[in-house]
């Protein structure tokens, strides 16, 4: 049985082209983060959560009515 040789990891970048390629990627996400700030985010959520509130209210109370 012959021994099993476990040579070193390739590494992630096996040319230059795939370097590039994982650099455009961190420039847009991080480019992304900082145009989008988080006060903006969790103002959408707000607002968000006001108008599934307001149609859950308007559901309940048609639903009531109609119990009636």
């Amino acid at each position: 049985m012959a021994a099993q040789s476990f040579g070193a990891a390739s590494p992630p970048f096996t040319d230059m082209e795939d370097y590039i390629e994982w650099l455009k990627i961190y420039a847009v996400n991080g480019s992304v983060l900082g145009v989008v700030s988080f006060s903006d985010v969790e103002a959408a959520l707000k607002l968000i959560a006001l108008i599934l509130t307001i149609v859950w209210t308007a559901v309940k109370i048609i639903k009531l009515i109609k119990d009636d």
